[in-house]
């Protein structure tokens, strides 16, 4: 597995780190600059996570969610910390963003990326 495979599955980490961080503030920046960070490295978490399981012979979309899961419930624990989300936003909305977030991550981290130089076995004629 390629570093540009994993450095791409980082990039998808930290777009859906910024989508969570977008739903869960609306507006208004209401989330703390370390839960802005915590938000980002736990998406990118997810996603490295995600990029290293794509060898288990699941489908991909129980491996997203899966890992979306465990990785959003510490992040679920602390939103529900800060005094703007109840328990069932806080927690709920963690665990949401993180399913769709693993799953929409699962299928776009490839498992392989083919070389434009590599030959396939067909032939163009």
């Amino acid at each position: 597995m390629g570093f540009k495979r994993l450095w791409s599955s980082i990039e998808w980490g930290f777009f859906y780190g910024f989508i969570t961080w977008i739903l869960g503030t609306g507006v208004s920046n209401r989330i703390p600059g370390w839960g802005v960070w915590m938000i980002l490295l736990d998406r990118i978490l997810m996603a490295v996570l995600i990029y290293y399981g794509l060898r288990i012979a699941w489908p991909r979309w129980i491996k997203g969610a899966a890992v979306g899961i465990l990785l959003s419930l510490p992040l679920g624990y602390f939103a529900v910390k800060w005094p703007f989300f109840t328990q069932t936003s806080g927690m709920g909305g963690a665990l949401l963003t993180g399913i769709v977030s693993g799953i929409l991550m699962a299928y776009a981290i490839r498992e392989k990326e083919e070389d434009p130089g590599e030959d396939t076995g067909e032939s163009g004629q």
